[in-house]
């Protein structure tokens, strides 16, 4: 599953661009496990790596469609936004 090790506030880590304040917001819905659960419209990992997540964007409920494709930095190897654990 997506979840396997649980969620926890702790997993959402700053990167490299100004999106501290959807990182707070994920870490915040981190507080209870359930919210965040309940954003993704299946928890089975999938083959092709697309998942979809249901976000509110403007006071708008939108299917917001996800890849499990990250980019990296090309010498670091490390992510370039956020920073999971």
């Amino acid at each position: 599953t997506i979840f396997e090790s649980g969620i926890s506030m702790n997993d959402v880590n700053q990167g490299g661009i100004g999106n501290c304040y959807l990182l707070a917001t994920f870490a915040a819905l981190c507080e209870i496990p359930e919210l965040i659960v309940g954003l993704f419209r299946t928890l089975k990992v999938t083959k092709n790596g697309y998942y979809e997540v249901v976000l509110n964007i403007n006071g708008v409920w939108q299917v917001v469609t996800l890849d499990e494709y990250f980019p990296c930095d090309k010498n670091s190897k490390q992510f370039v936004f956020c920073t999971p654990k």
